[in-house]
This record gives structure tokens, C-alpha cells and sequence, in this order.
């Protein structure tokens, strides 16, 4: 756990943005950055539009995001999806734990009965 831990924390580069001090600045639209960042804080609508005329993604993303949030019933099955499919994950993972264990305990009562 403590690996998983320390893997995810050092193998990754980590972006603090202070949305605040972004606002101030002017950003550049052709950066696909500064376009995200625009969308995440949603504080100026006019901007947020330019930059969805310049990246399609971005705009597929916005639509996404509005179907979603207006739906009530569809942000509660999105929900109930996202947890079935981590306890899904969590299953498998404590399924392969399990398995090496009883694999490993196999191995040793075969070495010992064979000694």
C-alpha cells in the first residue's frame, strides 16, 4: 500500500493553479492549458466560448458536463456506475491478492511434503 502510496505521489508531476491569480491574467487561447482551465473555473462565459470555438473537445466536454448536471436520474445512475465499477475493481484486486496467497501456501506444503 505504502509503494502504491509513494508511486502515485512521485511518479507524477502535480500543477497547483490558483484560479484567483489566473483570472487576473489574460489567457493565451491557443494554449490548450490556459483552455481547460478556463472551462474548470467557469467564471467568464465569453472566454469559456472562445475557447470551445478553438477546441472541439472542450466543447464535447461542456455538452457532456450540461447533459449531466441538468438530468438528476442520469447524475444518479452515472454515480451508481462509478461505484459499481470501483467495487468491481476492488473485487478483482482482492480476488488476485487471495490467489497468489493460496498459490504461494500450495507451493510451500508441496516443497515440505516433497522434502
Amino acid at each position: 500500500m505504502m509503494l502504491l502510496l509513494r508511486r502515485f505521489l512521485v511518479e507524477k508531476a502535480w500543477y497547483f493553479i490558483e484560479l484567483p491569480k489566473f483570472r487576473k491574467i489574460k489567457p493565451d487561447m491557443n494554449n490548450q492549458l490556459e483552455q481547460w482551465l478556463l472551462f474548470i473555473d467557469d467564471y467568464d462565459r465569453r472566454l469559456i466560448k472562445m475557447a470551445e470555438t478553438k477546441n472541439k473537445t472542450l466543447k464535447e466536454a461542456r455538452k457532456e458536463m450540461n447533459y449531466l448536471i441538468g438530468d438528476e436520474e442520469v447524475r444518479r445512475l452515472v454515480e451508481l456506475r462509478e461505484k459499481w465499477d470501483y467495487g468491481r475493481k476492488m473485487d478483482i484486486r482482492y480476488a488476485k491478492k487471495e490467489g497468489k496467497g493460496r498459490a504461494k501456501s500450495r507451493e510451500n506444503r508441496n516443497s515440505e511434503e516433497n522434502a
